[in-house]
């Protein structure tokens, strides 16, 4: 009788211990099918932007032209209903390779938000010309909220065209006017540019902060904005930031042909 006992304590220790062995199994994979979904939904950060030399440069007419290994750079303008009826096919002649077209923007006065008159005519006209299309909003947001409503406002006018190119979060202060973000936080802006851009990568896009050097030294937290792309304006010196630049508005007074007055110019980089 005590053999009898002793053996079935023996059977109930390897099966309590079998049972364990198949817990902890499961334990495990568990956490490294946890960890497989969690390292694939965090996006992988992207590529530091590119520190342009001015050797590299050439100013040439009508636009810029970069040279650099392991670099390509496309000549585009920056647009809005501001320029009119646009000849795409001679700005592209004239040698633009991308357009970055107004979507919209927030009344700074009323929070309205409002799509460009010439959006959908400019996006469509500049694919068809052969020209790589992006789009920037120019933001009035003063909550991360409102900045969430902009991308999602842009998201939904994006559906049916040929846009491809970046998609850009373009908060200024507006001078001419008393305006809803004349108090603006420095902080503030900086989780507003983080909530447009979450919302924009999130449905397939390539999200990039606008900003001149007065806002990457003043006002954005630029540790914050790591995880994203930079389209500098700045006219004259070549971008001096030390995390690069993905896109540089080097010119508000370019001359091109198809465009009525001054236009602003731009290149955009990206790494081979």
């Amino acid at each position: 009788m005590e053999e009898k006992t002793h053996a079935a304590l023996r059977r109930r220790r390897r099966t309590s211990s079998r049972r364990r062995d198949w817990i902890f199994a499961v334990l495990i994979l568990a956490g490294l099918a946890l960890w497989g979904v969690l390292e694939w939904q965090t996006p992988a950060p992207p590529e530091p932007g590119v520190t342009v030399s001015e050797e590299s440069l050439t100013r040439s007419e009508p636009f810029y032209r970069y040279q650099a290994p392991g670099v390509t750079a496309l000549a585009g303008v920056d647009v809005s209903g501001y320029q009119g009826s646009i000849d795409w096919p001679a700005v592209k002649a004239a040698g633009a390779d991308f357009a970055m077209v107004r979507v919209g923007f927030r009344g700074y006065g009323t929070g309205a938000l409002v799509e460009d008159n010439a959006f959908a005519q400019n996006a469509a006209d500049a694919a068809k010309a052969g020209l790589t299309v992006g789009v920037y909003f120019y933001s009035q947001a003063v909550t991360e909220e409102e900045a969430a409503e902009e991308a999602r406002f842009v998201v939904e006018r994006l559906r049916g065209t040929n846009v491809s190119g970046p998609i850009a979060y373009d908060l200024e202060f507006y001078t001419a006017d008393e305006a809803r973000t004349d108090d603006l936080t420095g902080e503030q802006a900086t989780q507003n540019a983080i909530a447009f851009c979450d919302v924009i990568r999130q449905a397939g896009y390539e999200p990039v902060v606008y900003m001149n050097l007065h806002w990457a030294g003043s006002m954005y937290g630029m540790e914050e904005l790591a995880h994203l792309p930079v389209w500098l304006a700045s006219y004259g010196p070549v971008p001096a930031l030390d995390r690069g630049v993905t896109l540089w508005q080097y010119s508000e007074s370019g001359v091109v042909d198809g465009i009525e007055g001054p236009v602003d110019l731009d290149l955009w980089f990206t790494k081979e």
